[in-house]
């Protein structure tokens, strides 16, 4: 379930990965973050605290060469996710334990 969730916010930043203008990576984000249903808004804040955490260099780098990845329902990291895709949900996933 906790990857589920970390895996929904994070593809719904490729929405704008290849995009330069507004609302850019980190607005998507939070705003996926934000739509989660059946998430305590304690674990959102948790995910809205990472998600600051991190630069807009390091935001592109998570949605760069990650636009072929094939996701489905699955719980888990799709196979080809690069190492800062991976890490990105990773670092999300432990937002799980807050709520």
């Amino acid at each position: 379930m906790r990857s589920r969730l970390c895996l929904f916010a994070a593809v719904a930043m490729f929405g704008v990965g290849a995009c330069t203008s507004n609302p850019g990576a980190r607005a998507v984000a939070r705003d996926q973050i934000e739509a989660l249903q059946d998430v305590s808004e304690e674990v959102k804040s948790c995910m809205r605290d990472k998600l600051e955490s991190y630069s807009n260099e390091e935001l592109e780098a998570v949605t760069d060469n990650n636009e072929e990845l094939a996701f489905d329902s699955t719980d888990g990291i799709p196979p080809g996710a690069t190492e800062e895709f991976t890490a990105f949900v990773e670092d999300l996933a432990t937002c799980a334990s807050a709520g």
